[in-house]
C-alpha cells in the first residue's frame, strides 16, 4: 500500500491497536497525526515515527473533550489542507465488569463518553476535511466483538458498541455519494497494555 501524499487521523495511537495502525500507515508512508491522552505513549509514539522518519503529529489531548476534536481538526487543515483517513479507534471497558443492576450513572456516562461520543464529536468535525480528498477519503470505527455477541457484566460497554454499528452503517449512507467510505472492524479482545490477557486469565 502507498498512502504517501496523504493524512491519517488516528484516536488513541499510543498503544495496542492504534499505535498498530499509526506505525502500518506510516510504514505506507503516510502523514500520521495522533490523539493520545497518556503523555508517556505519546512520546514513545513520537519517537517510533520519528526514527521511522514518518511525517507526524502527536497531539497529547482527551478525545473525549468535544474541544479536542475542533481543535485538532483545526490544526489538519492548517497543516495538511484536508484529511484521507480517520480512524475512530479510542474504546475502553474501563475495568469495569458488574452486573447491570450494580452499574451506575457515572459508569454508564464514563463509558458513553469514551465508546461513542466521542466518535460523534470526532466525524462530525472532521467530515469537511475528509469531503476535500473525497472521492478516496475513508472513515473507519474500531468496535468490538462484544457489540455483536453481547457481554455479561459489560452490558453498557456492549450496547454502545452494537450503536457504533447503527452509527456507521447511517453515517455510510450520507457522505458516501460524496465518495468518503464509512466502515467499522469489530476486533475479538486483543491482549495490549490495556487489555492485559496475560494476565486477566490467569486470575
Amino acid at each position: 500500500m502507498d498512502f504517501e501524499g496523504r493524512t491519517v487521523l488516528i484516536t488513541g495511537g499510543g498503544a495496542g491497536i492504534g499505535r498498530a495502525t499509526a506505525e502500518a500507515f506510516g510504514s505506507a508512508c503516510a502523514s500520521v497525526v495522533v490523539i493520545e491522552k497518556v503523555a508517556s505513549l505519546a512520546d514513545d509514539l513520537r519517537a517510533s515515527l520519528d526514527d521511522m522518519g514518518v511525517p507526524n503529529s502527536v497531539v497529547v489531548a482527551d478525545v473525549t473533550e468535544p474541544q479536542t476534536a475542533l481543535d485538532v481538526a483545526a490544526q489538519i487543515e492548517s497543516d495538511h489542507g484536508g484529511l484521507d483517513v480517520l480512524v475512530n479507534n479510542v474504546s475502553d471497558f474501563l475495568r469495569l465488569s458488574k452486573p447491570f443492576e450494580a452499574t451506575s450513572d457515572e459508569d454508564i456516562d464514563r463509558l458513553h463518553a469514551v465508546n461513542l461520543r466521542h466518535v460523534f464529536t470526532v466525524t462530525r468535525s472532521c467530515i469537511p476535511l475528509l469531503r476535500k480528498r473525497a472521492p478516496d477519503a475513508s472513515i473507519i470505527s474500531v468496535s468490538s466483538i462484544e457489540g455483536f455477541r453481547g457481554m455479561p457484566h459489560g452490558v453498557a460497554y456492549a450496547a454502545f458498541k452494537a450503536a457504533l454499528t447503527g452509527f456507521t452503517q447511517s453515517l455510510a449512507i450520507e457522505p458516501g455519494h460524496e465518495g468518503i467510505r464509512v466502515n467499522l472492524v469489530a476486533p475479538e479482545t486483543t491482549d495490549s497494555r490495556q487489555v492485559p490477557l496475560d494476565r486477566i486469565i490467569s486470575r
